[in-house]
């Protein structure tokens, strides 16, 4: 069974503060006499569900196009049940419990927040995010390829003012002893954990030359 993480992109879609709207534009309509339909779309490659690659903060990282093409499969996911609230942070001692992600080459984390991607308010609103202390964690574990958050961000609303400390420790390759990891923003994961752990993941960029980030489409295998 194959079960949708990903958000559906829509001109409502809840944006991190002051990133564009999103656009979808008509060119052809067969009502309007067109011989068929088309559209054009204005994205913001980093509004919905999305991978960051290392050049998202790193000026010498790989591109979405650079990223070699299994790095987007993963045959060892591992889900982590982690409830936070409002501005909470995930710490190393809440990963601390789980003692296979040394094992998994996706971590994905549920704080609980998938609840509000239809309310962009409460989804907005100093959601949950990674500490520093976790993210450094994470970095050093060599099984892992990406890690993925039901949140619109891996780093918390401080981000912005501190230098984006998480995203730097996570995606510059001249931090650690390891490649950088690749981040899923925005997974959808409320259902999923009403669901048997998946034992595998697929989430396929659109292949954007020489991007910072994409679209995914995030699919879990589940057994049936």
């Amino acid at each position: 069974m194959l079960l949708e993480l990903s958000t559906r992109i829509h001109q409502d879609i809840p944006r991190y503060p002051g990133t564009p709207e999103e656009s979808f534009i008509p060119d052809n309509r067969i009502e309007n006499g067109d011989p068929n339909n088309t559209t054009s779309i204005v994205h913001f490659l980093h509004t919905g569900t999305h991978v960051d690659a290392p050049s998202h903060f790193d000026k010498t990282g790989l591109t979405i196009s650079d990223i070699p093409i299994d790095r987007f499969i993963y045959n060892t996911p591992l889900v982590v049940n982690i409830p936070k609230k409002k501005g909470e942070l995930i710490l190393k001692e809440d990963l601390d419990i789980y003692k296979n992600i040394d094992s998994a080459d996706l971590l994905l984390i549920h704080t609980g927040y998938s609840r509000f991607m239809n309310s962009p308010f409460d989804f907005l609103d100093d959601f949950p995010a990674l500490s520093l202390e976790a993210a450094r964690y994470l970095r050093s574990v060599p099984s892992l390829k990406a890690i993925g958050i039901d949140t619109i961000s891996i780093e918390g609303i401080k981000g912005l003012d501190e230098g984006f400390p998480v995203h730097h420790e996570l995606l510059d390759s001249k931090i650690g002893m390891r490649d950088p990891l690749l981040v899923y923003e925005n997974v959808f994961l409320s259902e999923l954990m009403s669901n048997e752990l998946p034992f595998r993941v697929y989430a396929f960029p659109l292949r954007l030359e020489n991007m910072d980030a994409s679209p995914v489409a995030m699919v879990a295998e589940i057994k049936e």
